[in-house]
């Protein structure tokens, strides 16, 4: 039965999550070995210049490289940066960051930004982009306020890091009569699925907003696009 509920909600977020995912562009290269193991499992390690491991996982399948399982993440030294499981390329779970020392840093749940994008969104959702008489303020600001709380709140995915992906997400969503974040989109992609997913997982997050109102001061919903940046220089 969890097994459905999974497959369901994944149904959900590529139906609805236009242009989720796309081909990144990799500017750190890595030594991959594929592996096939006895129980059929296909183990991929990368490895950095220096030959020490990068990363470490499992596919779906050799020939399209589709992350599904367990995967780690190395620094050049040896030490465990951070953890967690992929399920057909979108992370999911509960993702653990470290430091040198072992200590977790952040833990990021994704499998709850899955369930916010399965849960939220419409059949038909309304797509109100008019101008309101008090538009919603996001404390006590705009829009760009909601922008940079939302860029101090996101943790670079590592699996992006590692592989010196960058790219920019542009993501749509309501702010309903109570406040509340629905109806979250990807308009534009980031080039990565891990961006994608992470932008996601910020916005849907976040705390409400105060709505907007039109001149009868009656609350209104409306829809904003805002842009989600992912830079390592």
């Amino acid at each position: 039965m969890k097994n459905v509920i999974i497959l369901i909600q994944f149904a959900l977020l590529f139906l609805f999550a236009s242009n989720l995912n796309a081909k990144p562009t990799f500017k750190n290269k890595l030594i991959k070995e594929i592996t096939i193991l006895p129980d059929s499992s296909i183990k991929i390690i990368e490895k950095y210049p220096n030959g020490s491991i990068a990363i470490e996982g499992y596919l779906h399948s050799s020939d399209s490289e589709i992350k599904h399982g367990k995967y780690k993440f190395y620094h050049k030294k040896g030490y465990l940066k951070a953890e967690g499981e992929y399920y057909m390329n979108f992370p999911n779970g509960i993702w653990y960051y470290y430091n040198k020392k072992g200590d977790t840093l952040n833990k990021l749940d994704y499998a709850k930004a899955i369930d916010f994008l399965a849960r939220e969104v419409t059949e038909n959702p309304d797509d109100p982009s008019y101008v309101l008489t008090y538009m919603p303020t996001f404390k006590g600001k705009g829009p760009e306020k909601f922008v940079k709380y939302i860029q101090n709140k996101i943790t670079y995915p590592i699996y992006a890091k590692t592989k010196g992906i960058e790219g920019r997400a542009y993501l749509k969503f309501t702010v309903d009569v109570e406040g509340k974040i629905k109806d979250i989109k990807i308009t534009r992609s980031a080039g990565s699925l891990d961006l994608n997913m992470e932008a996601i997982r910020a916005v849907s997050e976040a705390p409400d907003w105060k709505p907007g109102m039109d001149k009868n001061k009656n609350k209104k919903k409306l829809a904003w696009t805002i842009p989600v940046s992912f830079s390592l220089r």
